[in-house]
């Protein structure tokens, strides 16, 4: 994600190249989502110019104009809907992750649990990751 009004990209999609030119602000190495990223982006070259704790920080310091970040696009679709800030992909990078869902068996037996257990299971792939 970056903040269109500091950096102009012409494309729908950004390159490792091009990202490698663009300060970055991550979340600190402790986030799984950090670590999701150093392990899809290996040996790249990008300049890292800060790493913060929160997405919420990141946010704010994009908007800021300070550089551009990777997150998930469920924690920045109400930024980009309104203008506020915009998100490519970016080429030739695929993150994947393991999502569990966690519920008692012992409730299973419950209409709206049974109703949400499966909404999770056919929308969740394209609305987690």
């Amino acid at each position: 994600m970056y903040n269109p009004k500091r950096y102009k990209i012409a494309d729908n999609k950004i390159n490792i190249n091009r990202l490698s030119e663009i300060p970055l602000i991550l979340l600190s190495k402790d986030n799984g989502i950090r670590y999701i990223i150093d392990t899809s982006i290996k040996d790249e070259n990008l300049k890292l110019e800060m790493e913060l704790n929160t997405i919420e920080s990141i946010k704010a310091s994009i908007i800021a104009g300070m550089g551009a970040s990777i997150l998930p696009y469920t924690s920045i679709k109400s930024e980009v809907h309104t203008g506020l800030l915009s998100a490519l992909p970016i080429e030739d990078m695929s993150c994947f992750c393991d999502i569990y869902l966690i519920y008692n068996k012992d409730i299973l037996n419950k209409e709206y649990v049974k109703d949400f257990v499966e909404f999770i299971i056919k929308h969740g792939k394209e609305t987690f990751c």
